[in-house]
């Protein structure tokens, strides 16, 4: 029709839903048992604000009198919604349209995956997507390009309602009733996905036994050891995800009852803490795609994963007490297009870097398409930016506890090359006092890679096209002026660096108004966090487009913020900060102050 402007209706608030509800099935009937008004404000949690599941669900208890009978509806809306008097005509049917109006199979394919994740589950973008590309719905020449399909994916299921928003833009979620659809088509779709958590087996057929023996797809979450029932699968079982639970290991049985000429692709072991090996059994999985151990605590990859020459995916992010990674392992795995081990700050205490654990040469000897490494060492360091085959791949650096870094010299023919590099982080280099850039044929000798020896040269030069998130912490850096020249910066974390003076320097080159509008230019998150020596983040008032928060804190010199009547925009949600330190800052005038203080959250 060529509307202007696109306007959601939400779901109900649940006092809204509890007022339909409550209105619908009318007094009489809540009146018949003391009971029955909490019983019905479960029943209005379990329809999540979708008001046509509302108006069906109390039409049917309507007629129900006694409590016994709501709370059979009850397990029944929880298990079994499909089920419910009234849900498969009314409602389902009217989901089921939206499912049939999507362009093609790919999308009902990924939709129907979604299912696999159990009910209010915060999905990430990034972990749904990699495995769609694991499962070959989505195929494309390179990572990137499947990336950015499947975030088309996502964005088209989101429009047609099948998929909503998550609490935060790396998120999505499904409603429970809009599961429960996915779960039942799985079924006649012959994906035939199985989800088992605290509530037991969730399927759609009423023998579990019926389920696990013709199951192609299965998760556990959130589940104890003895409760991660892996029985026999058949033939056709393609996937196994045990995710957030605590298992202690693979069951040796289980490798024994699977046939070796099952294809299983996609094992998703993530988030178990207590795991801390995986079983020498692991080589049978031959035809495997997919393989994501990150956050447990295994302390050895075994030999016999050299064995796994399809494996596309290598996952082990947050395995801070890995210590070896035998010789010739990941240089086997010839298939391998992803492969990423990043530490976080409270795993940097004895965790060895990914340097320490393999030879680089074995990385650089694939065909990657994107990396995430951990590194510990100048000499890593020196290795990846001299690398063309790793610098290209490379989307994820972090550097950490390099005590022997006094300063890192990145040249800018290094950084052309590294067109995917999304994040760099910089952690407890005791030592670096300085990051800059640097013209090729300017590169000081004998120094490692990088530095701006003469700003003039490359003002308004962009060379992080990709570079989202930048995250500084407890380093002695004393400005850091090269983000000039990452205009895309979107998350921009300083912590706990005692030495720094200002964010942008004033060696930054002219500051015209056409640079100025670069700088920053894409920031949403600005996170300023025990910086005793800060005075200035820039010395000239910002646009700030995108930017949504500030958060400062332990920065008492910092006295001015780099804003005016101009930076006041819509997305901006807050300033936070300590009482204390707002009434401190100085302002252009009382109109820029005031049009501020509205923003202002008070934040320990």
């Amino acid at each position: 029709m060529g509307a202007q402007e696109r306007l959601k209706v939400d779901f109900l608030s649940s006092e809204e839903a509890l007022d339909l509800f409550l209105r619908t099935v009318g007094k009489d009937t809540l009146t018949l048992h003391p009971d029955m008004r909490n019983l019905a404000e479960t029943i209005v949690d379990e329809c999540k604000g979708l008001p046509l599941a509302v108006i069906t669900v109390a039409r049917a208890m309507a007629t129900r009198k006694s409590p016994e009978e709501w709370r059979h509806a009850i397990r029944l809306l929880r298990n079994h919604p499909s089920l419910f008097p009234g849900m498969r005509g009314k409602v389902f049917d009217i989901l089921m349209f939206s499912y049939h109006s999507l362009n093609n199979e790919t999308l009902r394919r990924c939709f129907r995956y979604c299912c696999i994740f159990p009910e209010d589950y915060e999905i990430h973008k990034y972990d749904l997507i990699q495995l769609w590309i694991a499962e070959k719905f989505i195929e494309a020449s390179n990572y990137y390009e499947a990336r950015n399909h499947g975030e088309y994916i996502i964005g088209s299921l989101k429009l047609a309602c099948l998929l909503e928003s998550g609490e935060s833009e790396n998120y999505v979620r499904m409603h429970d009733i809009v599961r429960d659809m996915a779960m039942s088509l799985s079924w006649t779709s012959y994906d035939n996905i199985l989800v088992q958590g605290h509530d037991g087996v969730i399927g759609v057929r009423d023998s579990a036994e019926d389920q696990f023996a013709t199951a192609r797809r299965m998760s556990f979450f959130g589940l104890h050891s003895d409760n991660v029932d892996l029985r026999q699968f058949s033939r056709d079982f393609k996937t196994l995800l045990v995710r957030n639970s605590q298992l202690d290991q693979l069951p040796k049985k289980w490798f024994q009852n699977m046939s070796f000429d099952n294809y299983l692709v996609v094992l998703d072991l993530s988030h178990n803490s207590c795991l801390t090996e995986l079983p020498v059994e692991i080589r049978f999985m031959i035809f495997l795609r997919h393989l994501n151990v990150s956050w447990t605590n295994i302390r050895e990859l075994p030999v016999e994963v050299k064995e796994l020459t399809d494996l596309k995916t290598l996952m082990m992010d947050g395995t801070s007490k890995l210590e070896k990674i035998p010789a010739q392992v990941i240089s086997c795995l010839y298939s391998l297009k992803v492969f990423s081990r990043i530490l976080y700050p409270e795993e940097l205490v004895a965790c060895l870097p990914l340097d320490r654990l393999i030879s680089l040469e074995e990385l650089e000897c694939l065909h990657l398409d994107y990396l995430g490494a951990t590194l510990g060492t100048p000499e890593a360091i020196h290795y990846i930016f001299n690398s063309p085959k790793l610098q290209k791949c490379i989307n994820w650096i972090t550097i950490m506890d390099c005590s022997d870094l006094p300063s890192l010299y990145i040249n800018d023919s290094c950084l052309r090359k590294m067109e995917h590099l999304e994040k760099l982080q910089v952690r407890a280099c005791h030592s670096l006092e300085e990051l800059n850039i640097i013209q090729e044929q300017k590169k000081p000798e004998g120094i490692l890679p990088g530095g701006i020896s003469n700003y003039s040269t490359l003002t308004g030069q962009e060379f992080f096209q990709n570079l989202s998130h930048v995250e500084f912490w407890d380093c002695p850096i004393k400005e850091m002026t090269w983000l000039i020249h990452a205009p895309r910066v979107q998350t921009l974390k300083i912590s706990n660096c005692h030495s720094i003076v200002e964010v942008i320097g004033d060696n930054s080159g002219p500051a015209g108004t056409g640079q100025r509008q670069n700088i920053f230019s894409y920031l949403k998150d600005l996170i300023l966090e025990d910086l005793p020596m800060l005075r200035t983040i820039y010395k000239q008032a910002l646009s700030f487009p995108f930017l949504a928060r500030i958060k400062v804190a332990g920065c008492p010199n910092l006295r001015k913020l780099p804003l005016d009547s101009n930076s006041a925009n819509n997305s901006l949600k807050e300033i936070c900060g300590a009482e204390s330190w707002w009434d401190q800052l100085q302002w252009k005038n009382g109109a820029t102050k005031h049009i501020f203080s509205s923003k202002f959250v008070k934040c320990q």
